[in-house]
């Protein structure tokens, strides 16, 4: 229930932000996916193992064309740094203090950007460290809705409460429209 609720949240923040190249670069994705399963509907007949292996071919290209058209169009459209200066455990409490800089690259100001932090458990174990970064055991999200400028930098500080001095990872990342 929980990941139906995480893509939903996901899907409405991607429609509420996304911009004319994002939805064209879906767009582009999804037509090629069609005209290819097109052609397999046409090569199912002569050569139905071709045709399966196109098809399986077609749908990666779909699942892995969205992600990575996302993927390259957030590098160079919106290109942006998140940069951690401190992380400070408060010895009286079980209060974490993160203070991160967010530096506009990009050509364009941003109007929203949104700041996600990790935390999962360390382990030797690299596969064991990949499943633990997937469940992080503590997020905290900090949204800024006012404008950054073109190669101006914001000042984000985050207090994460109840958080207990243990062995961790963290991992940064950033949306910004």
């Amino acid at each position: 229930m929980h990941a139906i609720n995480s893509l939903k949240e996901m899907m409405r923040f991607y429609a509420a932000h996304f911009v004319f190249i994002d939805y064209f670069a879906i767009l582009w994705v999804l037509a090629v996916f069609l005209v290819v399963l097109f052609l397999v509907i046409i090569l199912i007949v002569k050569r139905p193992f071709f045709a399966s292996f196109i098809l399986i071919l077609d749908a990666c290209f779909l699942i892995f064309g969205i992600i990575y058209t996302h993927k390259i169009i957030d590098e160079n459209i919106r290109k942006r740094e998140l940069e951690l200066n401190f992380i400070k455990q408060l010895s009286f409490s079980d209060t974490l203090i993160m203070d991160l800089n967010l530096t506009n690259l990009s050509k364009k100001p941003f109007s929203y950007c949104s700041v996600k932090v990790k935390f999962y458990t360390h382990s030797d174990n690299k596969f064991k460290n990949y499943i633990n970064s997937l469940k992080p055991f503590k997020v905290q999200k900090s949204v800024i809705n006012e404008q950054i400028d073109i190669n101006t930098t914001k000042n984000v500080r985050l207090i994460i409460n109840n958080f207990k001095p243990i062995d961790y990872n963290t991992t940064i990342n950033s949306e910004c429209f």
